[in-house]
């Protein structure tokens, strides 16, 4: 929606005060994938019985010409964050869908692959306890 909180205080407000302006939403389009409406349904279901804990990895990595391409790409002034916002944030996403909402986060960030390319986090390891208790290790 926004890289600052204020610029997204600024668009909700704008949008409150022109209700007939455009419409705005943010979309976790993975939740549409068929394998994760699958997991859900049995997750739903019960057939694989108490979930205990979970493990998630970004497996796909960016290039350095992908940052180069766009300058924008990879500079905390220009895009606001780097992996957590750009790859990751669609994984946590699908672990909270999936596991229930983050009530404790612990993690590190930084740049160690693109350091030379990039001024934000390419590297992101947590640890997340959910709201049920289950507990998730994350490698990005």
């Amino acid at each position: 929606m926004a890289n600052e909180l204020d610029q997204a205080q600024r668009l909700i407000d704008y949008l409150d005060e022109n209700p007939d302006g455009p419409k705005i939403a943010v979309c976790y389009q993975n939740r549409y994938n068929v394998s994760s409406q699958e997991l859900r349904r049995l997750l739903d279901s019960g057939d694989l019985g108490a979930i205990n804990g979970a493990y998630s990895s970004v497996v796909w990595t960016r290039t350095p010409g992908y940052y180069t391409q766009k300058p924008w790409r990879g500079q905390q002034a220009h895009s606001g964050g780097g992996l957590l916002m750009n790859q990751a944030i669609h994984t946590l996403d699908l672990l909270q869908w999936f596991l229930g909402e983050a009530t404790e986060v612990k993690g590190t960030v930084s740049t160690d692959k693109y350091a030379d390319v990039i001024d934000v986090e390419d590297t992101a390891p947590a640890y997340i306890r959910h709201e049920p208790g289950v507990h998730t290790s994350e490698v990005n």
